[in-house]
């Protein structure tokens, strides 16, 4: 099964040596990438054609919750130390997508 990644802040230093790492390791992975500006979408996707970006911040909750449910895994390395309300997003969507009822 290949699995399927969900990663904020892929423009960082943590996201970007993470998301460097993963795919060398486990090219067939499926990535969906959260990223802020379009500059910063042709930035990544001319490094990773094969991923999914998606435009979008911190504030888009229903964006977030939907990947998250979406995905197998998510890496969360966005600047995000206070910003609970997309963490409790994640949370919803990967509960709502790994529930087994």
């Amino acid at each position: 099964m290949t699995p399927k990644l969900f990663i904020t802040g892929v423009t960082g230093y943590i996201g970007g040596d993470a998301l460097f790492h993963l795919t060398q390791q486990r090219p067939d992975m499926t990535l969906t990438l959260l990223v802020r500006s379009e500059d910063q979408a042709e930035q990544v996707r001319s490094k990773y054609p094969n991923a999914r970006i998606l435009l979008g911040s911190l504030d888009d909750l229903d964006i977030i919750r939907r990947e998250a449910a979406w995905v197998d895994i998510v890496f969360h390395t966005a600047d995000s130390s206070d910003h609970e309300s997309s963490a409790k997003a994640i949370t919803a969507g990967l509960a709502e997508g790994h529930s087994t009822s």
